[in-house]
């Protein structure tokens, strides 16, 4: 009802891809929430976004430096289909995720994922938060994959 949808007032996107268009459908229909989505594994952990306004995009932030990205060039892949050495891709393009994660409960490097996204930085105001990285817009596999992956929770 009406009422019980204005009673919600949080709610966070997380698990499987989600949509800019899906995202700003869902604030419409849940008007007093605010509206964040996540993206990550349990490898690297999660990035968030910062904001709750209508988007174009979707653009997730690493909080701190214990995870550093690259964004990896297309380039004809090796036999195991992972193209190497990586080459980062040029600014404007999309390119798929290579990360490190540096912690204390864990060190992770050159650890290439399925996905691609582009480059975005962060609004002014996040680096007083502590989100001074670069951040990936619209991450995703890449269209080629097509029907090919296993999209869900696993």
């Amino acid at each position: 009802t009406d009422r019980e949808r204005e009673a919600i007032h949080g709610v966070h996107y997380g698990g499987v891809r989600i949509t800019a268009d899906a995202l700003n459908g869902y604030r419409d229909a849940l008007p007093n929430a605010v509206h964040l989505a996540g993206y990550g594994n349990t490898l690297f952990g999660v990035l968030m976004e910062l904001a709750d306004d209508p988007r174009l995009a979707l653009d997730y932030f690493p909080h701190g430096d214990r995870v550093h990205f690259r964004l990896i060039a297309a380039a004809e892949p090796a036999a195991n289909g992972v193209p190497w050495p990586p080459r980062d891709a040029v600014a404007g393009s999309r390119g798929r995720l290579l990360f490190h994660r540096f912690d204390e409960s864990c060190l992770l490097l050159n650890v290439i994922e399925r996905d691609e996204a582009e480059w975005v930085r962060a609004p002014a105001h996040a680096g007083a938060r502590g989100y001074t990285a670069l951040g990936l817009r619209d991450p995703g596999p890449p269209e080629q994959a097509g029907s090919r992956l296993r999209i869900g929770l696993y």
